[in-house]
């Protein structure tokens, strides 16, 4: 199940605090990584589904707490879900995404170096 946290376009915490065979060898859990939030959402995680919360926000006064990426088993594979939106580099134009206030959001860095170790 999914709930909407908001609307708003920032910058907040992903928590990465339980270790994860997923990302082992990544970086020593707990980490934070800055990342866009642009209106997406947190998950509620229900039935039987055995679902791997990766990370979580810290977003004060939306979704503090509840899961913002997961990932389960599904066929041969995995799936991971995004709540926030790592692909968007607003920091930089290399994505060729252009957002309102873009030019003063900085998530201390590319988020694609996580994301693809997800990925793989």
């Amino acid at each position: 199940m999914i709930a909407s946290v908001g609307r708003s376009c920032t910058i907040v915490a992903a928590i990465f605090s339980q270790p994860s065979a997923i990302l082992q060898g990544y970086k020593t859990t707990p980490f934070t990584e800055q990342i866009l939030y642009y209106g997406g959402p947190a998950f509620i995680i229900t039935g039987n589904i055995p679902v791997e919360v990766l990370a979580t926000y810290d977003a004060p006064g939306a979704a503090t707490g509840m899961p913002a990426v997961i990932a389960f088993p599904y066929g041969d594979g995995r799936i991971c879900l995004f709540g926030p939106h790592p692909e968007i580099e607003e920091d930089d134009s290399r994505d060729g995404v252009t957002i309102n206030r873009e030019d003063t959001m900085d998530d201390a860095g590319s988020d694609w170096d996580w994301v693809r170790y997800i990925m793989r």
